[in-house]
């Protein structure tokens, strides 16, 4: 009847998504039928000692629905630069042979960062609202779980990232020459604008925010470990030493320094790992609690790994042009006049070089006195045709993919 309590909880509660709440608690009780949300009374739920372990879920299904998104709208941008992956020969669409300019992908970086970022605070805001005004002890417990659960998304997050430069790093290594190589590195430098974005954004932002240590947590327990402990079980997981274990090898190496303790990583989502990645997975069992450190470590790997990609792709073509055109030059200049082959290729200054006479050479030859002796020697005046082509690719291509506001600190400039 009008006025009834399942009246009131329909005015403030999606019945249909509590009652999928109560079946994740107390199997059977949501499909029941009759009364508010099907025969599961709101009060009993939300006092219940269920109710934090709900309250996990409901976080960790969030945030773990926030990761996709964001490597959902990564993947589209990355499909939209490299076009079709069975396509040898196109890029994807409006993009030219020369692929992006820095705009573009400054935007495209900003945007998915932006995605992220505004999902998580929307998810703080709608977390705080689960408790009362003045219950400090469940504000507490809510921060605690969101803190703990927002680290293990952004390790899986970073590991994405990396896992996804390395296998775009390895498409630009396979066919360097193909068509759509510059889409490639393009894709690999979008990549790295993500993780420099993520890394030096405002400390502001919700990811930094949520990546704040809570008080609780910031006194040192008997159930913790140093990060050099961590270290030393890494190191020893790590048995070919590639800086890298697997699942498995990281479960181990946990349990080797915390007996008892173990932690849940899925290996399809973080399949290997690194030091800064098993850290930043880890930070639940550490003395010191530093995750923005560790992820900074994971991002910034990211970003020095794909502009050394870049760097050996943008170069090869010059270097080999260039290497080839100087060994011409080495071959023409074997058996020719000296004077006539100087004005075949290029300008020649002469210069006269004063060297110390360590050998008795003064007396022997004309001009020298004093303990010293000039020598005369031609060399170059102008760059050669063969070294300003080689400069001015490698400048049209660093033109392309920088921006001016890449110079500049990461300051507000408001």
């Amino acid at each position: 009847e009008p006025g009834s309590w399942a009246d009131a909880c329909g005015a403030v509660v999606d019945n249909e998504q509590l009652a999928q709440v109560a079946e994740l608690t107390t199997p059977g009780k949501g499909k029941a039928g009759g009364g508010a949300l099907g025969g599961v009374d709101l009060w009993l739920l939300v006092f219940s000692r269920s109710f934090a372990e709900v309250g996990e879920k409901l976080l960790k299904s969030s945030l773990t629905q926030i990761r996709v998104m964001v490597q959902d709208k990564l993947d589209q941008v990355l499909t939209a630069i490299i076009g079709p992956a069975e396509s040898e020969s196109g890029a994807g669409p409006g993009l030219g042979a020369r692929g992006c300019q820095s705009e573009d992908l400054i935007w495209a970086a900003e945007m998915v960062g932006d995605s992220l970022d505004r999902q998580l605070q929307e998810l703080a805001v709608d977390a705080r609202s689960l408790v009362q005004s003045g219950d400090s002890a469940a504000a507490d417990a809510l921060t605690i779980s969101l803190y703990l659960k927002a680290v293990e998304m952004l390790a899986y997050l970073a590991n994405h990232l990396r896992q996804t430069a390395n296998d775009l790093a390895a498409a630009v290594s396979r066919k360097p020459e193909a068509a759509r190589g510059v889409h490639l590195v393009d894709a690999v430098l979008l990549v790295a604008r993500l993780a420099r974005y993520l890394r030096v954004g405002d400390e502001h932002t919700a990811l930094r925010s949520l990546l704040q240590v809570p008080a609780v947590l910031e006194a040192s327990t008997p159930d913790r470990i140093s990060i050099e402990q961590l270290q030393a079980a890494f190191e020893i997981a790590d048995n070919d030493g590639d800086g890298q274990m697997d699942a498995e090898e990281a479960k181990e190496a946990i349990g080797a320094v915390l007996a008892g303790r173990h932690l849940a990583i899925d290996p399809e989502l973080m399949p290997t790992m690194t030091f800064n990645e098993f850290a930043l997975f880890s930070t639940c069992l550490l003395e010191v609690q530093e995750p923005f450190a560790y992820l900074s470590g994971t991002l910034d790997q990211i970003f020095d790994q794909a502009h050394e990609v870049w760097a050996q792709w943008v170069l090869r073509q010059p270097k080999a042009v260039l290497g080839e055109e100087l060994r011409g030059l080495a071959t023409s200049s074997m058996g020719a006049e000296d004077a006539g082959w100087r004005v075949e290729h290029g300008v020649w200054a002469e210069k006269v070089i004063e060297m110390e006479d360590e050998g008795g050479l003064a007396s022997a030859m004309a001009g020298g006195s004093n303990g010293h002796y000039h020598e005369r020697l031609w060399l170059p005046a102008s760059v050669s045709g063969a070294l300003s082509r080689f400069l001015f690719e490698a400048a049209a291509e660093l033109n392309r993919v920088l921006s001016t506001t890449d110079s500049l600190s990461a300051i507000d400039l408001a």
